[in-house]
């Protein structure tokens, strides 16, 4: 068989080869199944395909025209295929967050399996951060956030003049920020 260890990210082709220095081959019989359990019952007529994502076992035998079969055998190498990406999820920081840090910690799964990693900000304002795996058949995923550096804090402005006033004052505060935008303006006076 030419079955090789690897893992196959396209459809996997087997070919089987017999020979009989007596009568001659006459017929060969494959299996292949995920468990192993499957007994060879297929007559192979040419290299057949596997297309399906998983492990295989194959298993085979031949026959020779004078009546003879071989011990079944079953193949040393597994057919190992998986034609699906690795799926990434990104649980923290949500997407379109803002922080004033430098790094953050990048939290999620890859296939089920949780990773936590340190990711540094290195431009003000938007940063694009992505999460890429590649697994054993070079399939490769990956997921994107954007996370908003915003270090500069907000400025507020007032209508205060100095002057004396001999009726009501009203103050107007004006709160502006071109980072993550203001969150709160928070006042005080006294006499």
């Amino acid at each position: 068989d030419n079955i090789d260890c690897n893992w196959h990210n396209v459809d996997v082709t087997v070919t089987l080869t017999a020979s009989d220095t007596g009568a001659g081959v006459n017929k060969t019989y494959y299996s292949y199944s995920i468990d192993g359990l499957a007994d060879p019952s297929t007559e192979y007529t040419a290299p057949f395909t596997i297309t399906a994502d998983g492990t295989y076992i194959v298993k085979y035998y031949s026959t020779d025209k004078a009546g003879n079969a071989e011990p079944v055998k079953t193949a040393v190498n597994q057919v190992k295929l998986d034609k699906t990406a690795p799926v990434i999820v990104i649980t923290s920081p949500l997407d379109n967050s803002y922080t004033n840090q430098s790094s953050i910690t990048l939290t999620g799964t890859v296939d089920g399996v949780a990773f936590s990693e340190t990711r540094a900000l290195t431009t003000e304002g938007a940063n694009i951060i992505t999460k890429t795996a590649i697994d054993q058949a070079g399939n490769t995923g990956s997921a994107s956030i954007t996370v908003y550096k915003d270090t500069t804090p907000p400025v507020t402005t007032n209508n205060i003049d100095g002057n004396w006033h001999n009726t009501d004052v009203t103050v107007t505060l004006i709160a502006s920020d071109t980072g993550a935008g203001v969150n709160k303006t928070y006042y005080s006076y006294s006499i």
